[in-house]
């Protein structure tokens, strides 16, 4: 069967990570794989190279020139939206590839137009569990659930299936994508190791562009760090999560210094040029804190002890799965001393009881589906 991947995200190595959990998985079961990008600034893609997949890395479109290929496409016209139509013709499946709520808070344009571009052409579309909400704009709203509706909808959190579930649209409930990958084996080493993965929010996430987000990392969040770092002899690695035009390497280094001013010995992990080696980095870590998403999914599925400093639903619905719910701060509601209480725990608490085959099941529902449906 051929599938065609839309809406996949690049320069951020959470999304290369459930991007390339998807497509190896379709090329495990022998489907033929092609995959377009969104927002795909320097021509980056998943690091997945095979016979049987094509990546459309150069097929792109940006903000300043939306409105004009959608007028090209209304008109007949050739191009980007024409091609996207005619690419989708030629595929059985055409997947959402998993990814945040775009098509919610967001209000990603872009993304929504591929989406509705894509079922024009082609009556199999399916969302590889994403997350799927309201956005503030009713127009948006409003034409996200007529093509919703026409879609078939996996979703990742209990919030998007409930959120669905209100506006009738039939949707089955998932987890992230990234589960699909195996589990590391974990190294030993003599150095004790706390990942941090921070990012700063009010830089690109809708709820805290209004907040000083900066405050509480420097006089809060950091200074727990090193305080607990500096009293139980760990070294700080500093996981850079973002890539090639997104990186946020200015942010990092404010980051490290702040750590050192407080005494702790921390460093920026430039080595990490690649999800496979993020995904390393935080399997060999006896404690990961994380700001970011993806950190939290894959501490989970290596089982590695981790707090959530969570920016979003998606990151406690991750630890309410995986049963460590206690183990998730919520950023808009920042308790200092909880964090405080959970890095003191961390040492001597042993959190996981699901096992990493169940997490998997579950991600594997969309490819059951496609396999079952196409018998």
């Amino acid at each position: 069967m051929k599938v065609l991947i839309i809406n996949q995200h690049t320069n951020n190595f959470g999304d290369d990570a459930a991007g390339y959990a998807l497509v190896s998985e379709l090329v495990n079961r022998g489907h033929e794989v092609a995959i377009t990008y969104i927002w795909n600034k320097n021509g980056t893609k998943i690091p997945f190279e095979h016979e049987k997949v094509t990546h459309y890395d150069s097929l792109n479109v940006s903000r300043d020139t939306l409105v004009k290929e959608f007028k090209l496409f209304m008109l007949g016209r050739e191009g980007y939206f024409k091609k996207l139509k005619e690419l989708s013709k030629l595929y059985d499946f055409i997947f959402v590839s998993p990814g945040g709520a775009n098509i919610g808070i967001y209000k990603d344009w872009t993304y929504l137009a591929n989406v509705i571009v894509a079922r024009m052409a082609n009556p199999n579309v399916l969302f590889h569990l994403n997350t799927v909400g309201e956005s503030n704009s009713k127009i948006f709203n409003w034409l996200s659930r007529r093509v919703l509706k026409k879609c078939i909808m996996f979703v990742r959190e209990k919030r998007s299936f409930d959120f669905l579930r209100t506006k009738n649209i039939n949707s089955t409930l998932g987890v992230d994508t990234a589960f699909l990958l195996p589990r590391q084996q974990k190294e030993l080493t003599e150095n004790k190791i706390l990942t941090f993965i921070p990012t700063q929010l009010s830089n690109w996430h809708v709820d805290f562009r209004s907040s000083n987000d900066g405050d509480m990392l420097k006089e809060q969040i950091l200074p727990a760090i090193a305080e607990f770092a500096n009293r139980e002899g760990y070294t700080i690695r500093i996981l850079p999560h973002l890539y090639s035009s997104e990186a946020e390497s200015t942010f990092l280094n404010m980051v490290k210094d702040h750590l050192e001013n407080h005494a702790a010995k921390a460093y920026i992990d430039g080595g990490v040029d690649s999800f496979f080696k993020y995904d390393e980095r935080v399997n060999n870590s006896e404690l990961v804190v994380s700001m970011r998403y993806h950190g939290v999914v894959l501490a989970v599925k290596n089982q590695t002890k981790v707090i959530s400093l969570a920016y979003e639903n998606k990151m406690k619905e991750c630890c309410r799965y995986a049963g460590i719910l206690s183990q998730n701060i919520d950023l808009l509601n920042y308790d200092n001393n909880k964090f405080k209480t959970l890095l003191n725990d961390s040492v001597v608490s042993n959190l996981y009881k699901e096992d990493h085959e169940f997490l998997k099941r579950m991600a594997s529902k969309p490819m059951d589906f496609i396999d079952l449906y196409n018998r």
